[in-house]
Formats: C-alpha cells, structure tokens, sequence
C-alpha cells in the first residue's frame, strides 16, 4: 500500500490508513501491529505531521503473507511537514461563493482544513447551513439597503405648509404646543430656498412673474421716515419674500433718484444678497410689464442692485408668455406659497386660454400688525390682528395676463375690482379657464397676507392710534368706531401669544425682528410722524385729512410724554 497522500496521521499511539479506491475513514485491521516511537524532541513539539520511517517484518501468522510496515519516528526527522489534505465537503453556498471568502473562518473547526470524522461531519453539517444562510441573508440584505441608499433622491429641503388656521382657536393653541415642545429644542426659522439663476427667464410652470415694490418714491429726503420705514421693510416684507416656496420670479423696486446718501447706502445693504431682486432708481410705475415703455427706465446708471439685463431677459419673455404682476408694498408680507400657486393656477387658467384672457387675484383674508394694542396700552410686541374684507387689499394683487392682452383694458383700482369684476366660478375643470374674472387667494386656511399698521403709513387707514384713546372712542382714530369695538370685544385679545408663533411658520417672519423694529418706531416717534406729515399729498401718496388729523394727535401726544420731567431718583 503506498503512503502519498492517503496516509494521514491520528493522535500519537494510533495510526490511521485511507485506501486509495475509498476515501472513507477506516480503522487499521486487528492482525496489524502498530509501534509508534518518538523522541522527547517531537513529543513536545507542535502538533502537525511528523516524518514516519517505514519497516518490514514477516508476520508472524502464515494467514497474513502480506508485507506489514513498522512505523518508527526518527528524532532526525523531526521537523514540521504539510499535513495531507482532503478538501473539506462543499455545500450548496460554496458552489456559489470564492472561496477565499471563508478564509476569515479558518479559526472555526466548520471551515477547517482538518478532514472530519463521520460523527463530527453529521453534527456540523446543520451548524454550516445555518450559518451559510445567516451569511447568505445577510449579504442579501446589506447590499440591497446600499443600492437604495445610493439610487435614492436627495430629500427636499422644503418644508410643507403647517395647517394653521388664523381663525382657529384649537389648531392655533396645538402650533403653540408643539413649537414650545419641540424635540430639537429650536423654533422654525425663516425659510431659506434656493434661489435659480435669474440671467434669462425661465419658469417652472411657464409664467413670467414679476413683483413690484416701491420705497419713498418723491420723499427722498425724509430721512427718519425712511428708516423707519426699511426697519419695517426687514421685519415683514424681505423675509416673507426670501421665504417663498418658489423663487421663480423677478422682484422689482423702484425708489427715488435722489434717495438721501445714507438711506441709499442701507437699503442696497440690506438687498444685496437677495439674488432675483432689482433695486432701480426711479419715481417711474408703468402700468403693464409687458408695455414698450415698462422697462424704459431701467439701464446700466439707474440698477443700483442686479442688472439690468436680468429686466430685459424678462420684459423679451413677456411678450410670449402668460404675465403675472403682483403689487406688494414695501410694509407688507406674504404667506410663503402665495406666488408659487399663483403660478400653478395661471398656468392652467391662461396658457391654454383663448387668445385674449385675463384674469385678477387678491388675498381674501389677511393680518394685520398693529402698532399699538388695544387691549393692553403697555404691550411693546404690538398686536396682531384677523381682517376679512369684501375688497381686494394691495398686498398680494394680482394681474395674470394672456398673450396678446394690453393691461389698461383691465380694472386697476384694489377697493373697486370686487365690483367692476364678476367672480370667477371653479366648480368644475372646464371653469377653470374662465378668463376676465376675479379668484380670491385661498392658501389652505392660511391668511394670504400680512399688513403693518404703524405711523410710518401714508394713509393712516385702519389704525388703532393707542390703547388710552381706543377705550374712550376718541375720534382721531382712524379705525371706524364700530370696528373698533368689535376688536375690542374680540377673542383676537386671547389669541396674540399663538398668533405671534404662526409669523415664522406661515410668513417666514421673525417675532423679534418686529418688536426690534417696534422699538426703534417707538424710539425716534416725534421725528417720524414729523416727516410723515410733511410727506403727505407729495405725488403719489395720500392726501386725506383725517391722515393728517390722526398725525396731529400721535404728535402732541409724543411731545407731551417728553416734555414730562423724569421721576427724581430716590
């Protein structure tokens, strides 16, 4: 019998042959006799294979004439030998897998090269499909979660409109909870959305969209009423603006020529990282984007912020494609999906209208920041307040225009468009093409827009002039007496904690950043109602005399309070 690699060696003081037809484990016969000697040298050595000199001896039965082999150990053959292998028994993974992959598992007797007895085999072979499954599965598993992480869109950064109602007492109550509870520990801030480059026009919904502002137009040089006029702008108007679930739209103020160095120097500060704002020097305010004359006077001398040609890429886009004009003055904000519907529903009421087709859009319910609170003289936030009017406000308006539309053939005044313009009827979808009607804003249950009462308006409409004169119906107010005490008889009065909270969540507006611009009104008052009464009937601005009534009043009061002496210190 040869020895190759069919003898492999047991545990000294046994021997083990295999036979070169069966590769089953075999024990040795019972007429063999096995001698194994080894020397102390290898007795302490490692356990590997050691080298085996055979020898021959007659047997001593005439029935065994075969050679018998004596196995002795030499100590000079001592050294460390390959173990002869057998390939350990191949499962169903194996067939599938490298093997190279099981190397890691060499320290398990699974994946050991040491060939198994029958019993050992039996026992290991459940413990090896089990573990090549778990394996299996488990690789399975991991590389599928990396192709989806990995195939996966980016999640939006945009954060859905909160449901809340500014009429709601229940659902304002639950955003005042959950804002104060909130698991981050932080308020919602003010929206940041990527704006796109604004070079050449471009839409999502194939609309052209333009929003106009102006700021002291013919007042130049009333230089507190300025200020006090760009606190508020920061406060209300450049973040609900900055806050817009689309950007897709050019915003454009015009401001006066001569605008006094120092309100010129703040005010292209502040707008100077607003990238789809154009900041132009004039007491222009053409009617109708689309008129040769709207853009005349823009160019390269009177952009103090953008470029001119971002105005022109737009006016070029015009001409072939449905406009949006939205007004929206400069103390004025608005809720953050407003122009992006705005778009959505042009979009399908004049692009595919008739050729000739126009239709108007104005807020139906808004708030309103007023200066002074009615039910607390002492509250330096201000209050905040739920209007629901018949007519169209100004913040917010909108004209849509079809191609080929001129613009004066539509009714422009905001207090007679609800009764020159019939409603538009959207009960099914083919009245949703209706042109030449009026569609009120309806953002959810959201009030579209948000308006500033202060003694830095030009007309003084609608203003609760202080807590002290409110109560005794003093009839400088300019808010109508009626009114005036139905708000104070409102529940608005348990609602402003859970009103102020909603500013950042439905405007995009801060809370501090009015009370901060609240105090510098309050802090400079006597100048600021000076250059508002010496700003009124300039051209384009009002000229009422109860404006100049109300002014009146605010001032002698003012002068009065710091005409008092201070209190002696103790």
């Amino acid at each position: 019998m040869g020895l190759g690699s069919n003898l492999s060696s047991s545990p000294l003081g046994r021997s083990v042959h295999h036979s070169s037809s069966d590769s089953t484990l075999r024990s040795p016969p019972r007429t063999t006799r096995t001698t194994v000697r080894h020397s102390t040298a290898c007795a302490r050595s490692s356990p590997t294979s050691v080298a085996l000199v055979p020898t021959t001896y007659p047997s001593p039965t005439a029935h065994h004439q075969q050679q018998q082999h004596h196995y002795s150990v030499s100590a000079s053959h001592c050294h460390r030998m390959p173990h002869p292998q057998s390939p350990p028994p191949r499962f169903w993974l194996q067939s599938f897998v490298p093997s190279s992959f099981f190397s890691s598992f060499s320290s398990f007797s699974l994946f050991s090269a040491r060939p198994m007895s029958r019993r050992r085999l039996r026992r290991s072979r459940p413990n090896a499909l089990l573990l090549y499954s778990l394996v299996a599965w488990g690789t399975l598993l991991v590389s599928c979660w990396t192709i989806f992480v990995i195939l996966s869109p980016p999640q939006s950064a945009s954060v859905p409109p909160n449901p809340l109602p500014h009429h709601s007492v229940a659902l304002l109550r639950q955003a005042s909870t959950e804002l104060r509870t909130s698991s981050t520990g932080q308020r919602r801030q003010v929206t940041t959305v990527q704006v796109p480059d604004l070079s050449s026009w471009r839409n999502t919904h194939g609309v052209v969209h333009v929003v106009q502002t102006r700021f002291m137009q013919y007042q130049p040089n009333l230089l507190d009423l300025g200020h006090a006029r760009l606190e508020i702008f920061q406060a209300l108007t450049l973040p609900s603006v900055r806050a817009q679930s689309s950007q897709e739209f050019l915003w454009l103020i015009r401001t006066d020529p001569a605008l006094h160095p120092t309100l010129r120097t703040a005010l292209c500060h502040v707008l100077r990282d607003v990238p789809n704002v154009i900041l132009v020097a004039s007491n222009e305010n053409p009617e109708g984007f689309r008129a040769d004359d709207a853009v005349a006077d823009v160019s390269d001398d009177s952009v103090w912020v953008g470029h001119a040609d971002t105005v022109r890429a737009y006016h070029a886009a015009a001409q072939t494609h449905v406009l949006l004009e939205t007004r929206l003055d400069a103390d004025d904000g608005l809720e953050t999906h407003v122009l992006e519907n705005l778009q959505r529903q042009a979009a399908t009421a004049l692009v595919h209208a008739p050729a000739v087709g126009w239709r108007v859009w104005c807020a139906s319910s808004h708030l309103e920041y007023q200066h002074y609170n009615v039910w607390d003289a002492g509250d330096v936030r201000g209050a905040i307040v739920g209007i629901k009017t018949s007519y169209c406000v100004t913040p917010g308006l909108t004209w849509g225009y079809a191609v080929g539309v001129v613009p004066h053939k539509v009714e422009s005044k905001h207090d007679r468009i609800h009764k020159r313009v019939p409603a538009c009827t959207e009960a099914s979808a083919e009245n949703a093409r209706v042109t030449g009607c009026l569609t009120r804003i309806q953002n959810g249950r959201h009030p579209a827009a948000v308006r500033a009462r202060s003694p830095t308006s030009a007309g003084m409409a609608n203003l609760i002039l202080d807590a002290t004169m409110t109560q005794s119906g003093n009839a400088a107010a300019t808010m109508h007496k009626h009114n005036l005490q139905k708000l104070q008889k409102s529940r608005w009065k348990t609602l402003q904690d859970d009103l102020w909270l909603t500013l950042p969540l439905v405007f995009g507006i801060v809370p501090a950043r009015v009370w901060q611009a609240r105090e510098y009104l309050e802090a400079h008052m006597v100048n600021i109602v000076r250059d508002n009464l010496a700003g009124q009937c300039t051209k384009g601005h009002s000229c009422k005399e109860l404006s100049k009534q109300a002014l009146q009043v605010l001032l002698d009061m003012y002068e009065a309070d710091q005409a008092e002496p201070e209190p002696e210190q103790l």
